[in-house]
């Protein structure tokens, strides 16, 4: 399965999952694509998410190859 993480929109800050929690998930076999820069209003980086087994791409990119956002 591949979650996609997406940038939220408007003045939110929040992300749906931090890093710590892509790297607990992948551990399981589970996969993520991330958006570039979902995290960055978080203060976690695209190398934060990579670093945790996250692929990083376009928002597009994530939409059309992620099983559920």
């Amino acid at each position: 399965m591949i979650i996609g993480l997406l940038k939220e929109s408007g003045h939110e800050k929040r992300v749906a999952l931090l890093p710590d929690a892509v790297n607990t998930l992948t551990k399981m076999k589970v996969s993520f694509l991330v958006e570039e820069d979902a995290g960055k209003e978080a203060f976690a980086t695209n190398a934060d998410y990579h670093d945790a087994g996250a692929k990083i791409d376009k928002k597009t990119q994530v939409i059309s190859q992620s099983d559920m956002i």
